[in-house]
């Protein structure tokens, strides 16, 4: 091989290394331009996050703080939100404790609105301020039902017909209550009662007869436990 021919090797060597470093600062300056658009993005999407406001949770806007073109602060609330997934607590009378339990569906009443709940959590502990117990329930969401509201629980119990008797029919036995009872073989039997309400001359009682019992409504100091009426 010539001189000439390997001069002409080595220019087109040269050439050739050349080209391939403007294509590598090429190359470099796209990466650049890359990363430059990059951050610009996400830029962006930071500053985009700023304009977008979201909740933890499933909610709505029970109340709106600013209006349209106000500055925002901070430590200063935008919305009031509200879940969707609303409870009811309410405070029962300890009377009602063997007459509700979990899973029960109960009617409440919200002003002129009645709604449908199910009572999820029954504290059977009663407070002994209140002699109540405390129970909550699941509420349907709706639009019109805020937090805060207050309502009432309606417990359906069973109705059961008052027993009322003379009062001149009761008498202290020792630390205890009772009447005389009258069996169908006119035995008279001395029966232990829990008495109720007050209605004057009559009283009404919760336990120790059923409707239908005879009694002995007057002169009880003349009757004894185990006697026979008219013997």
């Amino acid at each position: 091989m010539s001189k000439q021919q390997l001069e002409e090797i080595e220019t087109k060597m040269i050439a050739a290394k050349s080209m391939v470093e403007q294509v590598d600062a090429k190359l470099a300056q796209l990466k650049a331009k890359e990363s430059q658009v990059k951050a610009k993005i996400n830029q962006v999407n930071i500053m985009e996050g700023y304009a977008v406001i979201k909740a933890p949770f499933d909610g709505y806007v029970i109340k709106k703080m600013n209006d349209e073109g106000d500055m925002a602060a901070p430590g200063m609330p935008i919305f009031i939100i509200g879940e969707k997934k609303l409870q009811f607590v309410a405070n029962l009378d300890e009377s009602l404790l063997d007459k509700v339990k979990v899973g029960d569906q109960l009617e409440i009443e919200l002003g002129d609105k009645k709604i449908t709940g199910k009572v999820i959590e029954k504290n059977s502990n009663i407070d002994p301020m209140n002699r109540t117990f405390k129970i909550k329930l699941d509420i349907p969401y709706s639009e019109t039902i805020t937090s805060g509201m207050y309502g009432k629980v309606l417990v359906p119990i069973a109705t059961t017909k008052k027993i009322v008797i003379p009062k001149t029919a009761v008498f202290k036995w020792g630390q205890l209550t009772a009447v005389y009872t009258v069996d169908k073989d006119n035995t008279i039997h001395l029966t232990y009662v829990k008495l109720g309400e007050d209605y004057g001359d009559m009283v009404e009682v919760l336990s120790g007869l059923k409707p239908g019992d005879r009694i002995i409504s007057s002169q009880t100091e003349k009757a004894c436990d185990g006697c026979r009426l008219g013997g």
